[in-house]
C-alpha cells in the first residue's frame, strides 16, 4: 500500500534492505540497506522536507557459513567499530555481536541501527531465494525452516509447519502482486527506490512521528517484505501497518497492529501480542519484545515492528526544533 500523506512536523523514518543470492565464485548472500529520517515543515506533496539522517549498509554473507565475509556502512564513523564482524555470523547471536562492538550505535535508534538490527531477519526471509541454485542447475545448501513454535504462522500442526515437514524445506507461499511504496503525488515521502531486480528480496520499513498539541506522540508504522524470484513483478510475503500513542513521558498508551499480507492462516492470531506494550515506556520496548515476545502468541516481523517504536525517543531529539518529550525520571 502506497503510504499516507505527510503531514506538517511529521518526523519520517523510511528504510529499505534489498537482498540478492549471487551464485560466483560461491553462494553468497548481499543485503544493501539505505534509511533516511526526513521532516515535513509544510505538509504539501511539493515539500522536499529536512533530512535529519542517512545511512548505508552493505553486507555479504556466505551462505554455507552464515558468517559475514563483507561489510561496509555509512556515515564512514562506524566502519573501524563494526569490523569485527567480519568473519562472525549474521544471524544466531548477531545482535549480542553488534552491542558488543558498538553498544553507543545499538542504543542510538539512528538510521544505521536500524540496517543493521534487519540483517539477522534479512536471512531468515531469504529462504526462497535458495530456488535460484536449483533454477539454475547450482548445487547450494538445503534449505531449511523454523523451528516449530517459534511464532504463530510456524505453529506445531499449522499450515506451513505441516507443508515444511512434508517437503523438507521452507513452502513457497505466492502472495499478491506488490504495488508502490510512495504515493506518485508525494515522491519525496520515500528516499529513492530502485525497481526490484529478479532472484531478490527487500524489506521496507516506515516510522511516521508527529509530535501532538499534548506533547505526546503518535505513531504509524510500516513493514512489507516482498520478493521477486524469475516473475516480472515482486509480491508481498509478509505486510503490517502498526499504530501507538506515546504521551509526553515516554508511556505507551494505545497500541494496535493491523495485518494486511501473511503466509499462513495462523499468522494474525499474533497481532493480539501489540496490546502487551501498552503502559510500558518506550525506552524499554526494544530490550522488552527481544526478551519476552516468544512463541506461537508472536510473529518474528511483527516483534520487529514493535521494537521500531522504540527509536521514537531518538527521532523526536533529532528534529531540529529540538527535543519534544520531556527527558523520563
Amino acid at each position: 500500500m502506497a503510504s499516507p500523506p505527510r503531514r506538517p512536523g511529521t518526523i519520517r523514518r523510511t528504510s529499505t534492505a534489498d537482498i540478492t543470492i549471487e551464485t560466483v565464485p560461491r553462494p553468497l548472500l548481499r543485503v544493501a540497506g539505505i534509511a533516511r529520517d526526513l521532516l515535513s515543515t509544510s505538509g504539501s506533496a511539493a515539500d522536499p522536507g529536512v533530512v535529519l539522517g542517512t545511512a548505508t549498509m552493505t553486507v555479504v554473507v556466505d551462505v554455507e557459513s552464515r558468517s559475514i565475509t563483507e561489510l561496509s556502512v555509512t556515515p564512514a564513523r562506524w566502519q573501524d567499530p563494526l569490523g569485527s564482524l567480519i568473519e562472525r555470523p549474521a544471524q544466531s547471536g548477531f545482535r549480542k555481536a553488534l552491542r558488543a562492538c558498538a553498544p553507543e550505535l545499538v542504543d542510538s535508534g539512528s538510521p544505521l541501527a536500524t540496517l543493521l538490527d534487519d540483517l539477522p531477519v534479512c536471512l531468515l526471509i531469504s529462504g526462497n531465494l535458495h530456488l535460484r541454485f536449483t533454477h539454475e542447475g547450482i548445487v547450494g545448501t538445503k534449505q531449511s525452516h523454523p523451528r516449530a513454535d517459534v511464532c504463530a504462522g510456524w505453529q506445531t500442526n499449522g499450515e506451513l509447519q505441516t507443508l515444511a515437514e512434508r517437503s523438507g524445506s521452507s513452502p513457497l507461499t505466492l502472495g499478491p502482486p506488490s504495488g508502490e511504496l510512495a504515493d506518485p503525488a508525494d515522491p519525496a515521502g520515500w528516499h529513492d527506490v530502485r525497481p526490484l531486480g529478479e532472484w531478490s528480496m527487500r524489506r521496507a520499513r516506515r516510522l511516521d512521528l508527529l509530535v501532538q498539541d499534548d506533547g505526546g506522540i503518535r505513531a504509524d508504522a510500516y513493514l512489507r517484505d516482498v520478493r521477486r524470484l524469475a516473475e516480472a513483478r515482486p509480491r508481498t510475503v509478509h505486510e503490517y501497518s502498526v499504530r501507538a500513542l506515546i504521551d509526553r513521558v515516554g508511556t505507551v498508551r494505545t497500541v494496535e497492529a493491523v495485518p494486511h499480507v501473511l503466509p499462513a492462516p495462523e499468522c494474525p492470531q499474533a497481532v493480539a501480542s501489540a496490546q502487551r506494550l501498552e503502559r510500558l515506556r518506550v525506552d524499554d520496548l526494544r530490550a522488552h519484545v527481544a526478551k519476552e515476545f516468544t512463541g506461537i502468541s508472536t510473529c518474528t516481523h511483527l516483534n520487529d515492528m514493535l521494537r521500531t517504536l522504540g527509536d521514537a525517543r531518538y527521532l523526536v531529539a533529532s528534529d531540529p526544533r529540538g527535543p519534544r518529550i520531556r527527558p523520563l525520571t
